[in-house]
């Protein structure tokens, strides 16, 4: 986080149980997780930032939000992990419906984000760009990534992790084991009326996080005192 200038740092796969908020040296730590540590998602934040955060609420093993004080809007960030490609319909339909619920309930002001491993291929369509702005690491969309572009339709959003022109080294955010399969699978969604805030979303492999994930950071235009950087990374096993 000191290297690359980060406040406020999302996560996956804590694999952390219980809803728990730790002092963790200079940062705090925020999880939400259950009792077999399946998966687990939360935030670690920079403690000169913490009197920021006005509520963190521990939703599942897959949904968790933070809301936190901006000069003029409050803001909220919902971190999840979706359920992957190959999990059944079921699982999938609840998870954004969980997600869709949430959201409907956040304060009509707040700016409002959902970031995370979406395990979703957004693809290039032409009848999607709007909402995606066209420049993905992929051309077609698979199932989940179909999913994700209705559920940013349906509730009025864009798909920011997918607008910007940037070498595909800067888009993969997941390599496989064979190291050959590279996706962009990671993704930020905002309000359509904010989506100029963000400046900027690329993904940095210098991170050393010990996984096969990578570091996706997002640049935001805010005045102070939220002139930070929100970024999310997966993390295997460890914090």
């Amino acid at each position: 986080m000191r290297r690359y200038n980060v406040d406020i740092l999302a996560l996956q796969e804590t694999k952390q149980k219980g809803k728990t908020i730790t002092e963790v040296e200079d940062h705090t730590f925020f999880n939400s997780g259950v009792e077999n540590r399946r998966l687990g998602v939360g935030f670690i934040v920079n403690n000169r930032f913490k009197n920021e955060v006005i509520e963190f609420e521990g939703v599942s093993d897959r949904i968790c939000r933070i809301r936190i004080k901006g000069q003029f809007r409050k803001i909220n960030i919902i971190n999840v992990h979706a359920p992957s490609e190959e999990k059944d319909l079921e699982i999938k339909v609840k998870f954004y419906e969980d997600l869709d619920r949430i959201l409907g309930r956040l304060p009509r002001f707040d700016v409002k984000y959902v970031i995370g491993a979406m395990n979703a291929k957004v693809g290039r369509e032409e009848e999607y760009r709007e909402v995606t702005g066209g420049k993905s690491r992929h051309a077609i969309s698979n199932d989940n990534g179909k999913r994700l572009i209705e559920f940013a339709l349906e509730s009025n959003m864009k798909i920011v992790s997918t607008a910007f022109d940037h070498k595909n080294i800067h888009k993969e955010t997941w390599i496989a084991p064979n190291g050959e399969t590279r996706n962009q699978i990671y993704h930020v969604l905002i309000e359509r009326k904010h989506a100029k805030d963000v400046t900027d979303v690329r993904s940095y492999r210098g991170a050393d996080s010990y996984t096969d994930h990578i570091l996706v950071i997002i640049e935001m235009r805010q005045e102070r005192p939220f002139e930070k950087k929100i970024c999310e990374k997966g993390r295997a096993g460890e914090i």
